[in-house]
């Protein structure tokens, strides 16, 4: 970070969230207590990172969104450590139940570094059955301490999934409701997984079901995170929730992913990707493993060249910038 004011701020806010904590409660729609996560974005906001602040409001610049990605102390410099890119998700972000290197985020990263010719070193923290107001907390454990250039965030499947087993024990009994998991693996749908997915879909219609993740509470936990990020000075690049069998889940995601693209519009220090659209330009049956839950192999696929397009255009912004800044180099940008 490069700043010696970052451990005192560290030590204010978690001093802060000590004393705080046991009188902040949940809101009335279920959305997670986010003072102290926002907080903290102000502390780092405030204290650290403001130069990203001020460039994110400087409207009257038809330059601005390159003068956020060339922000003070996100010099590009890849002859000393290239780009260092963190995925933070859950278990899709790695590519589960499919091997890490079929994911989208290996997959875009390698295609990036074909690309552009630089060195990308990817690290992936993904916390499996993760809703997104669960995590927020891990960013500065799994995510500030490897210190990204760019952060690459996903949730939303576990928040939108819709659960029903509960409320049917609840109306016909343990011993009628069958106990069986299922269980994922790589295996692609066949007839019968499909009419699961609709017949899970009509019951959770029929009981009223709601979602893991109230609305509210996954639109205000993933700014968190992305303001978070930008006050540290990272990129944060934000894929919306995926398309899922279930019907009524899938509404759902669809609902989390409009939110999420609204609330990052107009953003030059953040990247949000519809991929909730670009999965559903596909029949489900391709794009979704068995489970109608994780994605499949072509799934990951279709995310993958959006997400490369999105970081080559930030690696030539930051080699631009580079070059710009060597002498006799040149001295405004076209």
């Amino acid at each position: 970070m490069g700043d010696s004011s970052a451990p005192e701020i560290l030590r204010e806010l978690r001093k802060y969230e000590r004393h705080n904590a046991p009188v902040v409660q949940n809101n009335s729609d279920g959305a997670p207590p986010m003072l102290p996560v926002l907080a903290k974005g102000a502390l780092w906001r405030s204290h650290v990172r403001a130069p990203v602040a001020a460039a994110r409001h400087d409207e009257a610049d038809p330059m601005s969104a390159k003068k956020v990605m060339n922000a003070p102390g996100q010099s590009f410099d890849q002859s000393h450590h290239g780009v260092s890119v963190v995925g933070f998700g859950a278990c899709m972000i790695a590519g589960f139940p499919l091997p890490e290197e079929n994911g989208f985020l290996r997959l875009a990263t390698a295609q990036a570094e074909s690309e552009t010719g630089a060195k990308i070193s990817c690290a992936v923290t993904a916390l499996p059955a993760f809703p997104a107001p669960r995590a927020v907390k891990y960013l500065e454990k799994k995510v500030f301490l490897q210190k990204p250039d760019i952060v690459v965030i996903q949730f939303g499947s576990f928040d939108a999934l819709v659960p029903v087993r509960g409320r049917l024990v609840g109306l016909l009994g343990e011993q009628r409701i069958s106990t069986r998991s299922i269980v994922a693996s790589g295996r692609p749908p066949d007839l019968k997984n499909r009419i699961g997915w609709f017949a899970r879909g009509c019951v959770g219609l029929a009981l009223r079901a709601t979602p893991i993740s109230s609305r509210a509470g996954y639109g205000q936990s993933i700014s968190a995170m992305v303001d978070a990020i930008v006050s540290f000075g990272a990129y944060p690049i934000v894929l919306t929730p995926f398309v899922m069998g279930n019907f009524l889940c899938d509404a759902w995601a669809r609902r989390f992913s409009r939110d999420v693209i609204a609330d990052c519009a107009g953003r030059a220090d953040v990247c949000a990707i519809d991929a909730w659209s670009l999965l559903n330009r596909h029949p489900r049956s391709k794009m979704l493993l068995h489970d109608g839950l994780h994605l499949s192999r072509r799934g990951h696929e279709v995310l993958a060249p959006c997400l490369k397009a999105k970081l080559v255009e930030w690696i030539q912004v930051h080699m631009a910038s580079s070059r710009q800044e060597e002498p006799g180099g040149v001295k405004s940008c076209k």
